[in-house]
């Protein structure tokens, strides 16, 4: 089982190869996971701690026989994509690795900081090889697609597809299925607001509540429809010049909504908007990593978009809107008077106060418990 953002999925669906790691963490602790190819320089690892009797079996019988099957989950938990493949572990060193280990501790600190070691010593590459094992994957014949459908509160169907040719479509539909429960009507796709002598889109999402309101912009990139595959940095300057796109696009959807106009969903029906709040205003990105070196949008760059839109401000992606929401629903059922979607408000506007002295939008937030926010420095 394989969980990454949508934006990894794909080069993996596309590539159909990857590599099985597994690296000695600490003393005596094994970390595993997958290598995905998508950046030349710097493939993305998605890995884990050996912590259960549970993964420790799987591991010695995909030993004894390789073929399994793999099953691809995005930000959402959907099960996305599914193949058969052969991971052959039989090797010596693989063996030698797994039966000299012991299981780690679950949910241990310790085990993450004994990781973040291993991964600065492979940077140097002063890491020992005795240590690791690679073991490359054949090329997947073929990736089948599951196709899910989410009925939202405001009783529409929302499809969700990796394969989808429309992709930015399909990252709009993830947005809906990760925001839509924090209130019971729902989130409103395409909201339209009627202009004088013309009606035109306003944001991708609304939400709307008596403290405020939700504009959402997604800014996709296109993978799955390109004859090469790009690196990262190609990636990285394509979304650069989509956030200053949404950013405009947003800043002006503001003004009018400002000035009273209209708004109703895609059949005409009309959409009770919050003007007198601050309201809320999110750039999703598939993936904020892309932005960890933009540093012309760190802290002054939001610090400048919060003073023309009068607005809080955001650039998300899958992973970290999914993180927002958990931590509202956290507080919401631990409170006997907060809603959802006012612990939702709350912890954005908490998030936008650490974006003003960030030197990039790529840093994430988590909820220890109802009061304590944790700060995490990605890296």
């Amino acid at each position: 089982m394989i969980k990454a953002s949508n934006l990894t999925l794909k080069y993996l669906v596309r590539l159909r190869r990857f590599r099985i790691v597994l690296l000695r963490a600490g003393a005596k602790w094994l970390g595993y996971g997958v290598e995905v190819p998508d950046d030349p320089e710097h493939p993305a690892l998605l890995w884990s701690m050996l912590e259960t009797e549970d993964e420790l079996g799987a591991l010695r019988m995909l030993m004894e026989s390789p073929k399994c099957t793999v099953f691809l989950f995005n930000e959402a938990l959907a099960n996305v994509a599914w193949a058969e493949a052969e991971l052959d572990l039989s090797s010596g060193g693989v063996r030698d690795l797994v039966e000299s280990s012991s299981l780690a501790p679950e949910h241990d600190s310790r085990a993450m900081l004994a990781m973040q070691k291993v991964f600065a010593l492979m940077e140097d590459d002063r890491f020992p090889s005795a240590e690791r094992v690679f073991v490359d994957v054949p090329n997947v014949t073929a990736w089948h697609p599951i196709h899910s459908t989410y009925i939202t509160n405001r009783a529409q169907p929302s499809p969700l597809s990796i394969f989808a040719e429309d992709e930015g479509g399909q990252q709009e539909e993830l947005a809906l299925w990760l925001i839509d429960g924090i209130r019971p009507d729902g989130a409103v796709k395409s909201p339209q607001i009627h202009e004088p002598g013309k009606v035109r889109e306003l944001s991708d999402l609304l939400l709307s509540h008596e403290f405020g309101a939700f504009l959402f912009e997604s800014k996709t990139l296109s993978i799955l429809a390109r004859d090469d595959l790009p690196s990262r940095p190609k990636l990285t300057r394509a979304l650069v010049k989509h956030l200053d796109k949404a950013t405009g696009q947003l800043v002006g959807g503001l003004k009018n909504l400002q000035r009273g106009y209209t708004i109703t969903d895609l059949a005409g029906n009309e959409v009770e908007v919050n003007r007198t709040h601050l309201p809320h205003v999110v750039i999703l990105v598939p993936d904020l990593s892309l932005l960890s070196d933009e540093q012309e949008y760190g802290g002054a760059f939001f610090a400048r978009i919060m003073e023309e839109a009068g607005a809080f401000f955001h650039i998300l992606d899958p992973a970290e809107l999914l993180r927002m929401v958990q931590a509202a629903n956290i507080i919401a059922e631990r409170s006997e008077r907060v809603t959802p979607i006012q612990a939702f408000d709350f912890y954005l506007m908490e998030r936008a106060k650490l974006a003003l002295n960030k030197p990039s939008p790529y840093f994430g937030m988590l909820i220890r418990r109802p009061g304590e926010i944790t700060v995490v420095e990605n890296e």
